[in-house]
Parts: C-alpha cells; sequence; structure tokens
C-alpha cells in the first residue's frame, strides 16, 4: 500500500494468469460503487478517469463508460502531452486512423444508446454490475463486446444512456509495431467478433433493442458479406482490364466515387467533428494531416484487415483461435 497525494493506493501481485483473471481479482477487491479498469499498456491522460466517471452522476440508470484512445510513443515518458503526439511509423499511423474510424461513429452511438463495443483499454462500471455479469472471466476472445452485449441481453441496462462514450476522457495505449503481431492481432479481433455475435445471437431479433438489433444485424452481414466482396472484387478487376475493357471507365468512377464519399468527404468531416467534440486531441493542422492519412493511406490498410479478417474467421470457427 502506498499514497499518492493524498489517494491511497494498493498494488496486488498475483501469479498470471491472464487480463480477465486480473480483472475479476481487482473487481473481487475492490470496495467503491465504481471500477475503472485500463489495461497494462494503456496510460490514461490528466483527468481522463474523472472523465469516465461523471456521466455517473448526471444519469442513475448508466452502467458503463469508455473513453478514446491514441497511440502511446515511446519517448511519452513522465510528460504526458497527449495534444499532436502523432505516430512515429506508418504503421501506427494506420492503427491511429482505424482507431478513429471506430470513434467517429460512437459519438452518434451515444445518441440512441446503440453501443456494440466497450472499449476495455480504458472503461468504468458500476461495481454491481460486473458481479451480476460475473465479471470478466469466461468470455469470448474479444472480451469488451462480449461484455458490452451481456449488459443488453441480461436487461441490466434501465432507461437510457446505459452505456456512455466519453471522447474527452482520452487514453493513449501501445498497438503493434510489426506485421507479424498487427496480424495475430486482427485474427484474434475477427475471429472474437464472431464469438460474439453467435453467443449473444437472440439480439439480432430483439424488439427491446431496436437500434442495437438493426445495427447488429448490419455488423453480422459485413462480417459474413464484406471481406468475400472484396476478395471477389479483387478477382473480378483483372478480368474486366483483361476480357472487358469498355466497362473500365464505369468501374473508375464508381471505385473513386465510393472513396471521395466514403473517406474524404464524410470521413473527413467526421476527424474534423470528433476532434471538436472529443476537447481537441489535435491541432488543426495535426487533424488535416489525418485526414489526408486517412483518405489516402488508410483505404489501402482496410483492404488488407478485411482480407485478415477471413482467415479470423476461419480460424474462429476452427476453434484455432486462443489468446
Amino acid at each position: 500500500k502506498t499514497s499518492i497525494k493524498g489517494v491511497n493506493i494498493t498494488l496486488v501481485q498475483a501469479f498470471h494468469q491472464g487480463k480477465a483473471k486480473a480483472l475479476d481479482l481487482g473487481l473481487s477487491l475492490s470496495k467503491g460503487k465504481l471500477v475503472v479498469c485500463i489495461d497494462g499498456d494503456t496510460v490514461m491522460a490528466p483527468g481522463g478517469i474523472s472523465a469516465l466517471c461523471q456521466p455517473f452522476l448526471h444519469h442513475s440508470g448508466t452502467v458503463a463508460t469508455f473513453g478514446s484512445l491514441g497511440i502511446l510513443n515511446d519517448d511519452i515518458g513522465k510528460t504526458f502531452v497527449p495534444i499532436n503526439v502523432w505516430p512515429r511509423t506508418l504503421l501506427r499511423a494506420c492503427q491511429l486512423c482505424d482507431m478513429w474510424n471506430s470513434l467517429m461513429v460512437k459519438l452518434l452511438f451515444n445518441r440512441f444508446d446503440t453501443h456494440y463495443c466497450i472499449i476495455g483499454a480504458c472503461a468504468c462500471f458500476k461495481a454491481s454490475t460486473l458481479k451480476q455479469l460475473g465479471g470478466f472471466g469466461g468470455r469470448t476472445l474479444t472480451e469488451d463486446r462480449d461484455i458490452c452485449l451481456d449488459i443488453y441481453q441480461r436487461s441490466l441496462a434501465k432507461g437510457s444512456r446505459c452505456i456512455q462514450f466519453v471522447p474527452s476522457a482520452l487514453a493513449l495505449t501501445k498497438v503493434p509495431d510489426t506485421w507479424r503481431d498487427l496480424i495475430s492481432q486482427q485474427y484474434r479481433w475477427f475471429g472474437g467478433w464472431i464469438q460474439t455475435l453467435i453467443k449473444y445471437r437472440a439480439l439480432l431479433f430483439n424488439p427491446s433493442c431496436k437500434f442495437l438489433s438493426i445495427l447488429l444485424i448490419l455488423l453480422a452481414l459485413e462480417c459474413m458479406i464484406a471481406p468475400f466482396v472484396l476478395i471477389m472484387w479483387l478477382c473480378l478487376v483483372p478480368i474486366i482490364f483483361l476480357f472487358y475493357p469498355l466497362l473500365i471507365p464505369t468501374l473508375v468512377i464508381i471505385t473513386l466515387s465510393y472513396w471521395l464519399i466514403r473517406f474524404v468527404l464524410v470521413g473527413g468531416r467526421c476527424i474534423f467533428l470528433f476532434n471538436h467534440y472529443g476537447n481537441s486531441f489535435f491541432s488543426s493542422q495535426k487533424a488535416l494531416k489525418l485526414v489526408l492519412y486517412y483518405s489516402f493511406i488508410y483505404p489501402i490498410f482496410l483492404l488488407v484487415t478485411k482480407g485478415l479478417a477471413v482467415i479470423g474467421y476461419s480460424l474462429s470457427l476452427l476453434k484455432q483461435l486462443k489468446w
């Protein structure tokens, strides 16, 4: 036990049994009404924990909150300056775009009380809710999505705003630095998501949570269709170039139109809006740089990850995935 600036802190050391066991041990020893979970490779920005706790004070029905993620650079050290911290490598920058691609829509999900994933790296829960859920043990490979859908399925979400995204609660986390580590991570994420959708398939057509039901149906369709459509498209392009050259202008127009709308217009606008509502993580100059990466480099990265999804789904169905 120790005290830092008047706050009592107890460090509990236990045998290595994985993240879920460590979280459940902390839950069993906690005495407060709220429990904050932070990954070991994640650093919270000053005021981040306080921001995660605020919604519980204003909405009695809130049972969980989670914050925003950024890339943790190795040279951050003891001086935490999240503003304008830019990833050092192209691979890290692509993963930052991937994070923001997910975070941008979560403000909209707040409005409809429809979240399908609680970011486990920086989350806060009502301790009583976690205990009702049975903690983190025995879940799928994507326990953050698992526990999120568990809250809805067990009808623990009473009233509105039961799960809230808090963009101003910023955490910086480490990401894979090599393609090998990234591929392993993507296999686990995509495979675990399939496990979670199968486990909570009753929510897909549940009239009591219609917005979440619609969202999960769309996500399930994306899991099943999008990667294979990508493969078919990659196979179709050479065929059109070789045998149907008259269709090339049409193919180019369709592809450019999708890219312009999806990544430049919608994506760029959402990045600036999210940066505004997220307490200006980046300066306008860095936000513009993120838009450029998101528009011109991230689409290629996204093609790669969608290809990895097919393998992740297959490994999951063959029960070949594990932590």
